[in-house]
């Protein structure tokens, strides 16, 4: 006699959330897009400036509308070859600056609000290519396949419409802080077109927090590996018991684990057994310290 089982039809409407290691990938990507406009806005100003990542964050498209600020000054870029679309955004302080740069007015407000010329729209383009050439170079390393190209310049969101207003978007944010101020550049992924660099990313993800790499440190030598988040867990222990057995179980019962506590346990890199480890209490705190590396044949076995 089959099982009773509760069946819920899928919601194809509802957002789906995208995947932790990618946002985690997608993080040390622009760490290093960071510091090479760190490098390159210095140069090019010929004053301290410094980049950094601010926050990275999963929202819906028409919040991320809401957080932007009006006028500003957005651009809709293309990832070849996956004929797919994000967006990013340049503050009017930050832009300001490249433009009165490039004209040689350094010192003189700017705004919005006027009706903009060819010679200022070039201006704009030419630096938000800039942009995404940096943005190309941290890329290429590790992810040859994907090329930037802008397709449209717009002061509003208003007039973009490359993404569905409820698609979760991945939204990075960029804090450039100069002698004269700060201001933020923020990019937005849509769910849609990170799929298609899903099998990429997984690979990626996969050759950055394998065991091998963690334990020898053999990072590539383009990734800051002070921006590298690893996920650990202690197993204390394992049981199996069977289905009467769990449906049974109850507030207060005791499970044997078959763990003896002279001996070590395994923590887990990234849901892979990588080191064996003593518990302990570090102050008032519970912790481990690591007595051996597993090894690789150990782990397969």
């Amino acid at each position: 006699m089959p099982q009773q089982t509760t069946w819920k039809i899928w919601d194809y409407k509802k957002p789906r959330r995208i995947p932790k290691t990618h946002e985690n990938i997608l993080s040390i990507l622009f760490s290093d897009f960071a510091n090479r406009l760190t490098t390159r806005l210095s140069n090019l100003w010929q004053n301290t400036v410094q980049v950094s990542v601010e926050e990275v964050f999963q929202s819906p498209y028409n919040r991320y509308q809401i957080s932007i600020p009006h006028p500003t000054f957005i651009a809709t870029f293309e990832l070849c070859p996956f004929n797919q679309y994000a967006i990013f955004e340049v503050n009017p302080p930050i832009l300001y600056r490249a433009i009165h740069h490039m004209l040689g007015t350094e010192g003189k407000s700017g705004s919005l609000g006027h009706q903009w010329h060819d010679l200022e729209t070039g201006l704009t383009r030419k630096f938000m290519n800039l942009l995404l050439r940096e943005l190309n170079h941290a890329w290429e390393p590790l992810f040859s396949p994907v090329t930037f190209s802008i397709r449209e310049l717009q002061t509003s969101l208003a007039h973009i419409n490359v993404i569905p207003q409820g698609e979760i978007c991945l939204v990075l944010v960029l804090k450039v802080h100069t002698e004269e101020g700060e201001g933020l550049i923020t990019f937005a992924f849509p769910n849609c077109s990170i799929s298609y660099l899903g099998q990429e990313l997984e690979k990626l993800h996969a050759s950055l927090y394998s065991p091998e790499v963690i334990s020898t440190n053999h990072y590539p030598s383009h990734v800051n590996i002070h921006d590298i988040q690893f996920n650990l867990k202690a197993v204390l222990g394992k049981v199996e018991i069977d289905q009467g057995d769990f449906k049974s179980l109850q507030v207060g019962d005791i499970l044997e684990l078959g763990q003896q506590t002279v001996e070590p346990i395994c923590l887990l890199v990234e849901d892979e057994e990588t080191f064996h480890v003593m518990p302990g209490l570090i102050n008032r705190s519970k912790g481990v310290q690591i007595k051996s590396v597993i090894e690789k044949g150990a782990r397969e076995i």
